[in-house]
Parts: C-alpha cells; sequence; structure tokens
C-alpha cells in the first residue's frame, strides 16, 4: 500500500540531467518555526544496460516537498519496468514507499517523483530509488539522506549541547587534574567546543544546514566522550599520557624523527597564512607540526629579519616544529612580464637562468628570516620542480656527453638510427620532423639521463646556496606523487641520486577514496612512500602537503576512517610525518580533523612499536628499473611495478623496491625473493647481478617475459635463466597473480611461516593489509582492511588471539575484519615462533 504522504506525478522527458549538489534548502517565509528539507546523496550503483541519475529540489515552502527527477540512460527498451522510492525512519521503519510504472525506451528516458513531506517529523531519513525489470540481472539504484529540520528544535539543541560540553570541559579537568590525562577524550572535547563555537555563529548568520551538520557532529561525540568519561578504563592504552615531546629538539634515528631519544611522528597542518590562530588551533588538537610557505611576496624588499618573529614566537609557545617550504617557482608578476619563458606548460621553469638569478636573491632575502629559529626543523628546496634545459650552453655540454660515451660520430648513428653529418646537427626538444632519431630510444636515454643529470647540479648548486644562508638546518626537496606517472623522467630529476644530497625525503601527495577497487586510495601512495624509503632508509620521509579527498559527499565515519587510514597505511609504509593543507576540507569537516588527529595521538603514542615496523628488514624486493622507466616512457614498466607492488603487499610480508644502483651495491643477497615485473631494460651492470643472484640460488618471482634490451635499447644475447627456484607470475600481470606468486613462494618455503590473515581454505586475503614483526620477545601484527566490504580471516600460526593497541580492544581469530580500521595487535604469546627481529627504537 502506498503511503498517504507519497503523490505521483506525470512522465516527463529529457535529454539532459546534471547532478544536484548536496543539501539545496528552501526555507518556509512564515511562522516562527522555520523548517527545511534537503538531501544528501549516497552510493550509486549502476548496472550492465540501464544506467540511473538522480536530481532533486525543493518545490514547497517550510520542508513541505521534495521532487525527485530521475534519468535511466539505457542500451535497450524494458516495457513495464517499476521506478521504486523507499524511505525509513532511523530505527529502519518505512515511512514512504511506492512504485511508479514506466515503459524504458533505448537511450534516455526521464520520471519524476514528488514526496509530500509536510507531515514527516523533523528527523533524518534514509531512502533509496531502484529501478526493477524481471530481465535486468542487476538493480540500478540512488541512495540518499533525507533529513528534515526545524530552526527552533535547532537553536534549542544548541543550548543544550554547549551546557553539556562545559560540563564535560569541568569533569575533564578534574580527572586530568587528578593525573589521569585522558589525551583522546581531550581531544574530542577541544574538538566539540571548537564546533559549538562555530555553530553560534552559523545560527547568527542563518546558515541552518551548516548549523544542522554541526549539531549532529556535536551530539555523537558528546555521547562518546560521556561514555569514555565512565567506562574508560575498558581502553586502559589510550588513558596514560603520551610521552611529552619537544619539537624544538628533533632529531633523526634509523631513518625516523625523534624527540628526546624516542621516536616521534612529526603531523599537523600546512598553513595557508601566517596566523598564530591555525598555530592555537593545532596545539588545542594536540598536533606537533606545521608546514608555511614563503613565497614571493614574503620576501619582498623592505622584509627584514624581524618579518617571521611574531610567527615563529607563537610556535614557540604552542610547541608547534615548523617546517618551511622555500618557491623558487614563485616568481613575481613583474619578472614574469620580463621573462615570459619562465612559464612552460603551466609550471615554472628551474631551468632558465633568469630563475637562478631569482632564486640567489630570494635566498639572500629568506635567510636572515629563517637563521637562528628554535622550532625550525627543515626547509625544502623546491616544490614539484620542472626543467628543461636548453640553449648552446646545453647543447655543448651535451656534446661532450656524447664524445665521452660513444667512439665516433659513426658508432652514434649506429646507436641512434640518425644520419648525422655532424654532431652540431643535433638539436636538444627538437620539432622538426626530420629529426626522427629524437624518437628513438637510444637517444631518449642519452638525452634524459643527460638532462637529469643537470637536474642534479640544479640541487647541488641550490642546496648550497641555502645551506650556506642557513647552516645545520636539515634540507630537502618537495617531490610530487607522479613518480609512477608515464613520461616523468623528461622534465623531472632522479629521485635515488637526489635524496644522497638531502637531509629529509621530502614529498607531496594527493589520496583520493574514490578508488574503483579499494576503500583507500591504494597502492598509488603507500607505494610511493615504500619507493622513497628504499632509496634511502635512514632518510625521514617527509609529506610537506598531504591531501585527503574523501569526496565532496562523503562525512562522518566513512571520513573518520579513511583519513584515519590514511595516515596508519602511510606510516606503515615509511612516512615520518606530514602537513595538511588547513583550507582543505580535512580541517573543516570535525569527522576528518578528529580523525587526522587521533591518527597522531595514536602513531606518537606507538611510536616506538611503529618505527621498529619500518625499520625490519625487507623480505621481498621489486626491481625498480631506472632503465625502464625511460624506456618508452616507462610502460610497461611502471604500471607493472605497481600491480607487483599491490599484490605482494597483501602477502603479509615487508616490501621494499630495488634500484639498479642497489642491485649493484650486492642488496640482492638480503632478500629472500626478488620480484621482477615487466622490465624491457635494464643496465648491463644489475642484469649481471640480478643473473649471478638467480646461478647462485636466489628465489626470484617473475612474468614469462625476457629482458630484452640494455639501457640504451640495444638488443642483449643473453637473458635471466628460469630455474628451479623460480615462480612465474602468469596471466595478466595483474596484481593477483602476484599475490599468487607469494603464496606459491610461502609454499616452498622460501619466505618464514609467519602470523599473517588467510581464507578458511588457507589462502592470502586480497585487500588485507598485513605485516608482523617481533620486538623484544613479543609478536606484532598489523592488520587494515581495504576493502569495501568486511573480510573474513583466520592467522596462518596457531596463534589466535591478542590486543588491538590502536582500539583498546580483544582480539580473537578467526574473526570478521571491517574495512578502514587499522589494527596494531599484540599478539598472545602462546606457540609464538620467532621469525622476524627488530628492537624499538
Amino acid at each position: 500500500m502506498k503511503s498517504p504522504l507519497m503523490n505521483w506525478l506525470g512522465l516527463v522527458f529529457c535529454a539532459v540531467l546534471l547532478m544536484a549538489p548536496a543539501g539545496r534548502a528552501i526555507a518556509e517565509a512564515d511562522g516562527s518555526d522555520q523548517a527545511w528539507l534537503w538531501v544528501v546523496p549516497g552510493a550509486n550503483a549502476g548496472g550492465r544496460h540501464l544506467e540511473l541519475a538522480v536530481d532533486w529540489e525543493e518545490t514547497g515552502a517550510g520542508g513541505a516537498e521534495m521532487r525527485f527527477t530521475c534519468v535511466l540512460q539505457s542500451d535497450f527498451s524494458f516495457l513495464r519496468a517499476q521506478v521504486y522510492l523507499n524511505v525509513v525512519d532511523a530505527l529502519g521503519a518505512p515511512v514512504v514507499s511506492g512504485a511508479l510504472p514506466l515503459d524504458i525506451d533505448a537511450g534516455s528516458n526521464t520520471c519524476q517523483i514528488t514526496l509530500d513531506a509536510a507531515a514527516l517529523p523533523v528527523g533524518e531519513y534514509r531512502g533509496t530509488i531502484t529501478v526493477g525489470h524481471t530481465l535486468l540481472l542487476d538493480t540500478p539504484s540512488q541512495a540518499f539522506i533525507l533529513r528534515k529540520v526545524s530552526a527552533d528544535r535547532m537553536l534549542s539543541d544548541l543550548e543544550q549541547y554547549e551546557e553539556q560540553a562545559s560540563e564535560l570541559n569541568r569533569s575533564l579537568g578534574a580527572m586530568e587534574a587528578a593525573g589521569s590525562a585522558q589525551p583522546y577524550l581531550r581531544l574530542k572535547t577541544n574538538i566539540l567546543t571548537d564546533v559549538l563555537r562555530m555553530a553560534r555563529g552559523d545560527a547568527a548568520g542563518e546558515a541552518w544546514e551548516s548549523l544542522s551538520n554541526r549539531l549532529r557532529y556535536a551530539k555523537d561525540r558528546i555521547d562518546a566522550v560521556r561514555a569514555g568519561i565512565v567506562f574508560g578504563t575498558t581502553q586502559p592504552e589510550q588513558s596514560p599520557a603520551i610521552p611529552p615531546v619537544n619539537p624544538g629538539e628533533i632529531g633523526v634515528s634509523r631513518g625516523g624523527f625523534t624527540s628526546g631519544g624516542r621516536p616521534l611522528f612529526l603531523l599537523g597542518g600546512a598553513l595557508p597564512a601566517r596566523d598564530p590562530e591555525m598555530l592555537a588551533q593545532l596545539r588545542r588538537y594536540q598536533f606537533n607540526a606545521a608546514t608555511l610557505v614563503l613565497g614571493a611576496g614574503d620576501v619582498r624588499e623592505g622584509a627584514g629579519p624581524g618579518t617571521l618573529q611574531p610567527f615563529f614566537e607563537s610556535a614557540v609557545d604552542h610547541n608547534i616544529a615548523v617546517a618551511v617550504q622555500l618557491a623558487p617557482h614563485d616568481i613575481p608578476p613583474g619578472l614574469l612580464e620580463q621573462h615570459p619563458e619562465l612559464r612552460r606548460g603551466g609550471q615554472t621553469n628551474l631551468a632558465e637562468p633568469a630563475a637562478r638569478a631569482y632564486w640567489e636573491g630570494y635566498v639572500r632575502a629568506a635567510g636572515p628570516m629563517l637563521s637562528g629559529r628554535p622550532m625550525l626543523f627543515g626547509v625544502s628546496l623546491s616544490d614539484d620542480a620542472y626543467f628543461q634545459f636548453d640553449g648552446e650552453d646545453v647543447k655543448t655540454g651535451f656534446l661532450d656527453f656524447l664524445r665521452a660515451n660513444y667512439s665516433d660520430r659513426l658508432t652514434l648513428n649506429r646507436s641512434w638510427r640518425a644520419h648525422l653529418a655532424s654532431l652540431d646537427d643535433i638539436t636538444p626538444w627538437s620539432t622538426n620532423p626530420y629529426d626522427t632519431y629524437q624518437q628513438h630510444r637510444p637517444y631518449q636515454f642519452d638525452w634524459q639521463t643527460y638532462h637529469q643529470a643537470l637536474g642534479h647540479s640544479y640541487f647541488r648548486w641550490s642546496r648550497d646556496l641555502v645551506a650556506s644562508a642557513l647552516p645545520g638546518t636539515p634540507l630537502m626537496a618537495t617531490l610530487p606523487d607522479s613518480v609512477f606517472a608515464a613520461g616523468e623522467t623528461r622534465h623531472g630529476v632522479n629521485r635515488e641520486r637526489l635524496s644522497e644530497l638531502l637531509d629529509y625525503s621530502g614529498c607531496s601527495a594527493r589520496s583520493v577514496r574514490a578508488n574503483e577497487v579499494f576503500a583507500l586510495d591504494y597502492p598509488r601512495e603507500s607505494a610511493y612512500y615504500t619507493l622513497l624509503k628504499s632509496f634511502q632508509a635512514e632518510r625521514p620521509v617527509f609529506n610537506l602537503r598531504l591531501e585527503l579527498d574523501a569526496g565532496a559527499n562523503t562525512t562522518g565515519e566513512l571520513a573518520y576512517r579513511y583519513v584515519h587510514s590514511a595516515l596508519w597505511e602511510g606510516a606503515m609504509s615509511g612516512l615520518g610525518g606530514a602537513t595538511v593543507p588547513m583550507d582543505s576540507l580535512v580541517f573543516q569537516d570535525p569527522y576528518m580533523v578528529e580523525a587526522l588527529a587521533t591518527a597522531s595521538l595514536d602513531l606518537n603514542r606507538l611510536a616506538p612499536i611503529v618505527h621498529a615496523f619500518q625499520t625490519a628488514p625487507a623480505d621481498v624486493g621489486i626491481l625498480f628499473s631506472y632503465a625502464s622507466k625511460v624506456f618508452d616512457d616507462g610502460d610497461p614498466h611502471l604500471r607493472s611495478a605497481l600491480n607487483a607492488y599491490e599484490g605482494t603487499s597483501f602477502g603479509g610480508y615487508k616490501v621494499r623496491f630495488i634500484s639498479e644502483d642497489q642491485c649493484e651495491a650486492g642488496i640482492l643477497d638480503a632478500l629472500k625473493i626478488l620480484v621482477i615485473p615487466d622490465t624491457p631494460a635494464l643496465g648491463e651492470a644489475a642484469f649481471r647481478e640480478i643473473s649471478e643472484y638467480v646461478e647462485a640460488g636466489g628465489t626470484v618471482a617473475r612474468t614469462g617475459a625476457p629482458i630484452p634490451y640494455n639501457e640504451r635499447g640495444y638488443s642483449r644475447g643473453d637473458l635471466i635463466r628460469n630455474t628451479g627456484n623460480t615462480v612465474l607470475v602468469r596471466g595478466l600481470n595483474l596484481p593477483t597473480e602476484y599475490l599468487h606468486a607469494m603464496d606459491a613462494a610461502t609454499v616452498l618455503g622460501v619466505l618464514p611461516q609467519i602470523p599473517r590473515p588467510i581464507t578458511r581454505q588457507g589462502y592470502p586475503v586480497e585487500g588485507l593489509k598485513s605485516r608482523y614483526v617481533e620486538i623484544d620477545g613479543e609478536g606484532y601484527l598489523y592488520l587494515l582492511n581495504l576493502r569495501k566490504e568486511p573480510a573474513y580471516c583466520t592467522l596462518a600460526t596457531q596463534v589466535d588471539r591478542g590486543r588491538d593497541l590502536v582500539g583498546g580492544r580483544d582480539v580473537t581469530f578467526p574473526t570478521m575484519i571491517e574495512p578502514l580500521v587499522p589494527m596494531l595487535i599484540r599478539l598472545t604469546p602462546e606457540h609464538l615462533a620467532v621469525t622476524v627481529t627488530a628492537s624499538a627504537g
């Protein structure tokens, strides 16, 4: 039976539909108690032959009516289909249901449904619009949340929540005075206080939707803090004070940050301005780090050494460590008008002489502003450096490079498949269609190798310039997370060689939740941190600009889990610290900023254990070839290396990348298994080391493809032989095949038997990330379900229980692991075999 609240409109047709933004609302013009109605979109499920898109708008005053416009894009005709609308209340009881008969034609179809919500009580409802037909193999649907609110109710709730928050603050203050720190409850209460203050501003400005969102958060957290005060003893891990740190005395030990000899994770915000209130906010939320960009406007004429004095004094007052991002790319408009060549493809070309001259003046001005600052723990030389070296000096240097590598012009012509009458005919960056040799692999290897060497020289010069202005200050360079992108070597720099020049491995990264397979942006960001740590294990990895994009319509618990898991997974992949832009959605959404701050508390509370995971030796090495990264712009090597990382990371063992230089240095003997993804080109020295490793009995997991070319693209006659210790990666070279190869290596006894998640049938669980390490005789297991649904697992050893130190709860296997809930489990020692060792600290 249809609800009396529902009225159906007639069927109409149109060609185009755009999704409406979330939260459009309309207010009742008359009456003291205004009401509003709005929709927040949820998940959209498409079909194989039918797609559904839904728009909505309020068509009545006072939260009385909502119109849904449904557009169905179909490959076929479906006669006598049904469009269903179902709405339930918070307890799941149906309040609205109905069905609209509809004949669907091939192409675009539109229908409208109007919901009469005048009689709906104020509250939150969940609804779905679905399309059904007997011939459809699946059910296209659009989920949504329907909210009806009133001004009087919200204002009353606001006053009530403010009183309750004050009471909670008093209770926490009494507990802290008695010696019970309760850092997690303090964090929640501080965020709650700020949210209620902003909610009061919303009420004054009649920003009713924003007020409604903040009140929902306030209600959740008041209940959570009250429960924590009453039942806090059930999570004793979260009650004691986290050991104090002094961000003004930061050191480095075994590749991680330290303070007072204890491992430290530097987490906080990237500041959009020199605002002391932002530093105060970071301290209220118990962060310990901030990043400040020093742009061209900050070092303009007249800006003296005292310009940053108030900012750094505030950093001292709030105990916030500061990293400064220098900005050679931020060219003043006047200089850009004089030298338009400084812009290439929307980026500042640091190779231009005018850029170098500007940079020298910039450093001379910035040095006195930063010198002697007690909270300054690092300076970044560049942000997303872009190089395009050109000109006669570059050409002359390139010709000298060629003469050193080729005996004569004829040898060069044979190598490049060119017909050069003279070396002077070579023109870097030529667009002449007759210079076909520039498209050939040997030329690209020679030119890109030389060009990256020029970028390396720039950074060496830049490092020396800044080091002379700021002696003793640790230096880094912020490089983007494009290391697995095709063609990056054309305008970038060799990251492995650069890491040898600097004190920290600086980076930036953007994590987007919209992933087709996983609930987290995986594996790109984790692989990036792992690669940086693989290049230089003794350098901390610090992300100066971590952008976390949960999606415009993602909030609440899902947004919390996404941010919390992203930080934990980053740390387990080698990240030592990060700052998130404070003008991003993360710091605007209370669930997300709470998740970020909670991760900071977690990681610093458990820092010695997490650091032991970071410093434990790797069992699995994945070949990362510079020659194959240049070869055909990295296709297929980069994609295959990323697939190999994803697949092997679910095997339960620590994974790292192995570069060609590291192969030559003899690092292969420390591995239990070497994974060779599709690698069309490899330098002769690295090829020889791998071949000798295989012949000596080393275990290799590899595709059936050979390594047919050397670094310059010449065909080679020999190959790496398959032996009894070779595990072939069969299939489509997808992550699943690499996971199967890991499982095969475990069965063969190459990899040790450790506590790792497996299915009922004994197979590893794809999408369930795990790591195991032993510290001072106790075993610890890291678990994170990256899938979008819960995963069943048990452990591959006799251990079947432990204590999750993140969530403060006991865990017994087998169990269901919820998505995006990181766990660091101290395993119960019965029958625990010692297989991987590390020491804390």
